[in-house]
């Protein structure tokens, strides 16, 4: 059977778990980078801290699973794919709590986040 086909649902709950809940780590060749624009399919415009515009390919076991958009910023990683346009592979989607994280460990390469950081906080409204 072909890898992914008729995977059950708990493969995709457990992805999308461990995508929204782990604390990324980078490892060398990893790269921050942010959503600029989406091309479709699985193509996604991104730039990274130094304002270089990149092309990467969102693997197949994301795909119709996780759902990004500009201004999310995602990991990535070099790659070394037979197309010379695509040079990133996308490892993860980052969430509020993943940037924090992040930010707070001194990896966040970006201007300090605002929103995105602050909408985890903003949860305890005593009205």
């Amino acid at each position: 059977r072909m890898s992914g086909a008729k995977r059950g649902s708990g493969y995709r709950k457990g992805l999308v778990e461990r995508t929204m809940e782990d604390l990324p780590t980078l490892e060398a060749g990893d790269e921050v980078v942010r959503v600029v624009g989406l091309r479709g399919g699985k193509l996604v415009d991104v730039e990274g801290a130094d304002g270089a515009a990149k092309l990467a390919l969102l693997p197949n076991k994301f795909h119709r699973l996780l759902w990004i958009k500009r201004g999310n910023y995602l990991v990535a990683t070099t790659s070394s794919a037979g197309d010379d346009k695509v040079s990133m592979l996308v490892k993860t989607v980052l969430y509020p709590k993943q940037i924090k994280h992040l930010v707070d460990t001194g990896k966040w390469p970006f201007p300090q986040p605002t929103e995105a950081v602050n909408d985890d906080d903003d949860d305890d409204d005593d009205d």
